[in-house]
């Protein structure tokens, strides 16, 4: 089930472990950064403020200032992998949102991310359904 993410709680602990191919490895060992931020261990807000730094750079760096985090739905969902699912949608019932011309009755996916058993978050590609290593540190 998947669910909108708003509190400080943990999504991602230090036991996930993962088989898939790619970037996935099994690990259970916690992954601390320059920011001393664990990213086997983040509360939901950091896993938002994570995945939002990387939209920012990657999907709105054409236009970073017309929408904020809050005109997204950031959708947490642990996986039978044991990893962490984000999927990313359009909030079109924000005011930006609307303005810009947005049906209330959709909200669109934007993006689908993982932050794998390593701690990595990935992102998936459009084209392929494979998901490719976007940051290894949370923040960056």
């Amino acid at each position: 089930m998947t669910r909108k993410s708003t509190k400080d709680t943990p999504v991602v602990d230090d036991e996930s472990s993962s088989s898939d191919t790619d970037s996935d490895s099994t690990s259970s060992a916690t992954t601390a950064t320059s920011s001393g931020a664990d990213t086997n261990n983040l509360t939901t807000a950091q896993v938002n403020d994570w995945v939002w730094t990387n939209m920012l750079k990657d999907d709105l760096k054409g236009n970073p200032d017309k929408f904020a985090q809050s005109d997204y739905l950031f959708m947490q969902n642990m996986n039978k992998k044991g990893t962490l699912d984000i999927d990313v949608r359009e909030n079109h019932s924000t005011r930006r949102m609307q303005e810009a011309g947005a049906s209330s009755d959709i909200d669109p996916r934007v993006a689908s991310y993982e932050i794998n058993a390593k701690g990595e978050l990935m992102k998936q590609d459009i084209l392929t359904g494979k998901y490719k290593v976007v940051s290894t540190q949370y923040g960056e």
